[in-house]
């Protein structure tokens, strides 16, 4: 597949892409709500904090950014951690970047939302994630 790329953050205020939301994909319920509290602490507090749903996976990540749907998460020991950052801009995302590690959770792989990752299936975009994750490791 391997349609995804890596790409600077711009500085840039353009308009955002993708909803006001964040997929959080291999995260406890609880974590999900140390990150929501985050977001309050950066003035962004109108993002909302999706977790990953069964029924998520097979949906792409556009549908899964802007479902309502009840579905309980998945186990966060089912998944791999990873993060989607949704409608923010290079500015905002690299104040989330930097301030993370003040949540003292767990570093997860990091995404933004692209024109193309928003079609692609939540399921294939985590197998994206991970294969771009591991060739970063093994480069270093």
């Amino acid at each position: 597949m391997s349609q995804g790329e890596f790409k600077k953050i711009d500085q840039d205020e353009g308009a955002p892409l993708g909803p006001l939301a964040l997929l959080l994909c291999g995260f406890s319920l609880k974590e999900s709500r140390t990150v929501s509290s985050f977001l309050g602490t950066i003035a962004a507090s109108e993002h909302r904090v999706v977790l990953c749903t069964e029924p998520m996976l097979v949906q792409s990540l556009g549908e899964a950014l802007t479902t309502t749907e009840e579905s309980p998460p998945v186990p966060s020991d089912k998944l791999p951690r990873a993060m989607v950052l949704s409608g923010m801009t290079g500015a905002q995302v690299r104040v989330f970047l930097d301030q993370y590690a003040s949540t003292q959770l767990p570093r997860p792989i990091f995404a933004t939302v692209t024109p193309s990752n928003l079609n692609f299936t939540v399921r294939d975009l985590l197998i994206e994630l991970l294969q771009e994750h591991r060739a970063m490791s093994e480069r270093k």
